[in-house]
């Protein structure tokens, strides 16, 4: 081989090009946001599409926060009808699936401890930690208070979505 020592420059193949784009949804894109100011929540009540809940931390947080989220929702429910709207609202929360609700809970445990997972591990407090008939009783607890968008994370996340997929969600389909 034959070393080359000023490469010749690379040129462009495309002149003045355009690449077209449209938005998917008319008139804009949907808007999602979280606040848990109350000037933040009545700009998310005026201007937003989906307000995403919050959650205190913490495997034994879940039965409050489930209290929580459902008055949450209410008070934002309230706002936006102030301004003649109505919202969706988003639960963003990490999911640990297991053969036994112990086997879960310790995975949540371990998390906790994992390094680079401990935003996952805050994650835990909407306590979609258990089995698969756990995990989807509890989202549907969620969407009985009006959680209509979930954002699941997951650790690691080809094995949990996988796992979600095949064992949670047939169970949300009835």
């Amino acid at each position: 081989g034959q070393c080359v020592r000023n490469p010749p420059e690379p040129q462009s193949l495309v002149e003045d090009g355009r690449l077209a784009t449209r938005v998917m949804r008319q008139p804009r894109p949907p808007v999602y946001a979280a606040s848990g100011a109350d000037a933040g929540k009545d700009i998310i009540a005026r201007c937003c599409d989906t307000w995403f809940v919050s959650v205190e931390p913490g495997l034994a947080a879940y039965a409050h926060n489930l209290r929580q989220i459902a008055a949450d929702i209410e008070d934002m429910r309230r706002r936006a009808a102030a301004h003649g709207r109505t919202l969706g609202f988003g639960l963003s929360t990490h999911v640990l699936c297991a053969e036994t609700q112990e086997a879960a809970e310790q995975a949540a445990v371990a998390l906790d401890t994992t390094p680079g997972a401990n935003v996952a591990a805050k994650a835990i407090g909407a306590g979609l930690v258990g089995t698969p008939a756990v995990i989807a009783e509890r989202i549907r607890r969620y969407q009985d208070c009006g959680i209509d968008c979930l954002m699941l994370q997951f650790h690691p996340m080809q094995d949990g979505l996988e796992q979600f997929a095949r064992e949670v969600m047939p169970r949300l389909r009835h």
